[in-house]
């Protein structure tokens, strides 16, 4: 009776850890999220690797209906380190990227703040303060005013590319480097036929794209984004067949953004703004995939995030190992 009773305890032990295991799950792993969610709560109604996001609403053919609904959607990972989110979002220490700035530097502002509201409290800055005003204005201020001035303007005036910068690849491809697949010339595939001239940007210009090829078209000279513009942009136009929809882009383009002391593997995507229904996927806005219909299309997205910087372009076109299709096509790109 005893070895009975013993044996009993053991098995209410043994059961109580389990279900503490169970509670203390982890709800990335567990939690398979609500799957429709409610924009007023924001995350909410969804598990830590989701976010709620509008989706149009698509027919049997892939189509969009012109409804929307609001779906939990994965998360994209990143890497913490380099930051390869897009932009206008960040990347978890985690590894996960979520919308808006990460809460760590403005953690870090916090003592400056409260130093530099305890100082005035001191006597060292009244004394010092009178001090560096009359000095500084009469000796530092007139040289700041005539040097900065002088700099600046002709740097942004001479930058190989400025940012009135237009191409239709009427002249070919000498201003890029085409690696891989991309060609430029006129299509015998595809759209037929280019947006505006004779000439265009292709995956293939006679013919389907290959399986698993990852290949980027790049502006060989760099573009300086002037501080004064107020929303400078990049804008092109492009045909766009190529396997995927907007809730799974197998094969797409991605415009990357570098500045001059990143390499591509590290350079920002480029959010849309401007791009028609079903062409761009729904977690981020960085990739152009899917049927456009045989037409062309407008794309647009902001470079404002890059005032001031000296930056290149590139056009990176990406399929995975399955079904192909005619691709994608660029023509009539501006930067203004």
């Amino acid at each position: 009776m005893k070895d009975r009773s013993t044996i009993l305890l053991v098995a209410l032990l043994l059961s109580g850890v389990l279900m503490v295991w169970q509670a203390c799950a982890s709800p990335e792993e567990d939690d398979p999220g609500a799957g429709t969610c409610d924009p007023a709560k924001g995350d909410a109604d969804c598990n830590y690797v989701e976010y709620c996001a509008e989706v149009d609403v698509v027919d049997g053919s892939g189509f969009p209906t012109g409804d929307v609904k609001y779906e939990c959607i994965l998360r994209d990972t990143c890497s913490y380190d380099i930051q390869d989110c897009a932009i206008g979002w960040y990347c978890s220490e985690d590894g996960y990227c979520f919308k808006g700035t990460a809460p760590q530097p403005d953690n870090n502002q916090q003592p400056d703040d409260t130093t530099d509201t305890a100082l005035p409290d001191t006597a060292i800055p009244d004394t010092a303060q009178p001090d560096e005003d009359t000095a500084m204005p009469d000796t530092a201020q007139p040289d700041t005013d005539t040097v900065q001035p002088d700099e600046t303007v002709p740097d942004t005036d001479t930058t190989g590319v400025t940012l009135d910068f237009s191409e239709d690849f009427e002249s070919g491809s000498d201003k890029w480097t085409l690696e891989g697949i991309w060609q430029v010339g006129t299509p015998s595939d595809g759209p037929l036929g280019c947006h505006g001239g004779t000439n265009c940007a292709g995956t293939n210009l006679s013919g389907n794209y290959p399986d698993s090829t990852v290949a980027k078209m790049v502006l060989a000279q760099q573009v300086t984004i002037p501080t004064s513009i107020m929303e400078p942009v990049i804008r092109f136009y492009a045909y766009v067949h190529s396997e995927g929809t907007q809730m799974g882009m197998m094969d797409y383009v991605e415009v990357l953004v570098r500045k001059s002391v990143d390499n591509w593997d590290s350079a920002a995507k480029a959010v849309f703004t401007i791009a028609d229904t079903g062409l761009t996927d729904n977690a981020t806005k960085t990739k152009i995939g899917g049927n456009g219909g045989g037409t062309w299309h407008l794309f647009e997205a902001s470079l404002t995030p890059f005032k001031g910087e000296s930056i290149q372009i590139a056009f990176r076109f990406t399929s995975d190992e399955f079904t192909n299709a005619p691709g994608i096509y660029i023509d009539d790109i501006e930067l203004h």
